[in-house]
């Protein structure tokens, strides 16, 4: 990897960060904020399909992706 490559990590989390609060969310949080040369893809296992985030989001974290486990229709 050359310098100019940026590390793309994916960050998954079950009932915690950014839609819960609590010490996983805090530290995912701190992780996301603190390395701002990596960039993070966050993919939360959620309970329903519109939970609301707690946390402001890293201007490194590039993308959010929801995965509700019921609230969608079948």
């Amino acid at each position: 990897m050359n310098c100019q490559e940026r590390i793309s990590v994916l960050l998954t989390t079950e009932g915690t960060y950014p839609f819960y609060t609590g010490g996983v969310s805090t530290w995912c949080h701190r992780l996301t904020h603190d390395l701002p040369h990596i960039d993070f893809t966050v993919l939360a296992v959620v309970t329903n399909p519109s939970p609301q985030s707690k946390y402001d989001l890293a201007p490194n974290v590039r993308e959010l992706i929801k995965v509700p486990q019921w609230g969608l229709l079948q």
